[in-house]
Parts: C-alpha cells; sequence; structure tokens
C-alpha cells in the first residue's frame, strides 16, 4: 500500500491540497485534524504533506483518510455523509481513479459554533 507521503504518480500534493480545501467548504467542520505523521513533523526527515488528508492506492483504488475537528454541536454522522458525498464527487470529477473508501475521524469538537 502506498500512503500520501510517498512517491506516487497518482496521489500528488495537489490532489491532497485539494481535497482538504474541499473537506474545509463543508459546513460543521471547523480545522482539520491532525494524523500521527502530522504530529511528528517536528522530528527531522518525517513529513506529511497536507494536515488531516491520508490517500492510499491499493489494487488501483483510493482509499481516503480525512482527519477532522468539528463544530459545536454539529450533526457528526450527517457530517460525515456530507463530507464524504462531497469528497467523492470533487475526486471523481478530478481523476479516473475509482474510490473504494472514504473514512472520517472526527479529532475533536471545536467550543466555538462558528468556525475557525
Amino acid at each position: 500500500m502506498n500512503r500520501s507521503g510517498n512517491n506516487n504518480d497518482k496521489v500528488t500534493r495537489e490532489l491532497l491540497e485539494l481535497v482538504s480545501a474541499e473537506v474545509q467548504k463543508v459546513e460543521g467542520v471547523s480545522a482539520m485534524g491532525e494524523t500521527l505523521s502530522d504530529t511528528l513533523k517536528t522530528i527531522p526527515g518525517i513529513t506529511s504533506p497536507v494536515k488531516g488528508v491520508r490517500i492510499a492506492e491499493e489494487d488501483d483504488e483510493l482509499e481516503v483518510d480525512l482527519y477532522v475537528n468539528v463544530c459545536y454541536k454539529t450533526n457528526i454522522p450527517q457530517l460525515a455523509w456530507d463530507i464524504q458525498n462531497h469528497v467523492k464527487q470533487v475526486l471523481t470529477e478530478q481523476i479516473s481513479i475509482p474510490i473504494k473508501s472514504i473514512d472520517i475521524h472526527v479529532q475533536g469538537v471545536d467550543p466555538k459554533e462558528e468556525r475557525i
């Protein structure tokens, strides 16, 4: 399995940035969360291309993991559904690789009701 940090012709930094930007457009998302590799950025030699987005390619299909922080009082199941549908639509328009899964990981809740 190729992770987003590895050399991969189909999973580019631009694609990761696009997915991150599109996720943040969904109402209820306050910010992108952090993955373990985001946390380890302070260690020399370990980098994560884009905060909160991991895309793996397996058997010519994409597996997308999104780590988000949500706004207080957000209906999390509905938010996850909205994110999945929006990201799937954007990826389908941008690339010709089938999407196997889009998993949403809620990392935290922003106590303020407005977006950061």
